[in-house]
């Protein structure tokens, strides 16, 4: 009898990076109808699906990363698709876009490095402020 930690238990997490995922049973479903069209389809099958998961159960975060998605999307990350017909690829559209906002969050942004313009272009700017300074000047009425 398979117990709770076998391998077949651990390919049904959502794996959001390598190292961070999302265990199932700790995402919150609600479903509802769709808007748009497809008739009868449409009025009656709750399609639409709305995913919810708690920043605490995101397993393999680090405390500065939970910080980083809770300053972010608040204490819960939400999401939700109407984008097909299937209840069931809407629920898979709807994980993918969690996962999405956790590899957004996670992404660290590079270094800016600070630049300062060259000798050349410093100079360029200079003699463009000059030439346009003499044009201007040249512009002006004769002074007496």
């Amino acid at each position: 009898m398979p117990t709770e930690e076998t391998p077949h238990r651990a390919r049904r997490l959502v794996h959001a990076t390598a190292s961070v995922y999302i265990d199932p049973d700790t995402i919150t479903w609600a479903f509802s109808t769709s808007g748009g069209p497809g008739g009868q389809h449409a009025n009656r099958s709750s399609t639409k699906a709305h995913a919810s998961v708690p920043v605490d159960a995101i397993v393999g975060l680090t405390s500065r990363q939970a910080d980083r998605l809770r300053d972010r999307y608040g204490p819960t990350l939400r999401s939700s698709s109407s984008a097909t017909r299937s209840q069931t690829q809407n629920r898979k559209l709807a994980q993918e876009a969690i996962c999405l906002q956790i590899r957004k969050a996670l992404a660290s942004k590079p270094k800016r490095v600070r630049t300062s313009p060259s000798r050349a272009a410093k100079r360029r700017r200079l003699d463009n402020k000059r030439r346009r300074s003499d044009l201007k000047r040249s512009r002006r009425s004769p002074q007496d």
